[in-house]
């Protein structure tokens, strides 16, 4: 068993907290929602794509639905995102 390594809790905390700013900072750029749009764009059901044999084309079809309204909000997001005085921090 490997020997436990010694945390400093405070750099760590630090750390954290330094992180969580930083995320909350890049989610008010448009930049971020843009590329998420494209990452669930990319991530729609394709023509070429094999399922078992049991999920039916009903089911892709509700699944590209489903990830295609979550690109669509990424993008609204990303227009918001533009409109604020955030954006010029970018």
């Amino acid at each position: 068993m490997a020997p436990r390594q010694v945390v400093d809790l405070d750099a760590y905390l630090n750390n954290f907290r330094a992180r969580v700013v930083q995320d909350a900072f890049l989610e008010a750029t448009s930049r971020y929602w843009w590329r998420r749009a494209e990452q669930f764009e990319a991530a729609r059901p394709r023509r070429t794509d094999h399922y078992p044999r049991d999920i039916s084309a009903a089911t892709v079809a509700a699944q590209d639905e489903r990830i295609a309204a979550t690109a669509q909000a990424c993008r609204y997001r990303a227009v918001i995102a533009h409109s604020t005085r955030l954006e010029a921090a970018e």
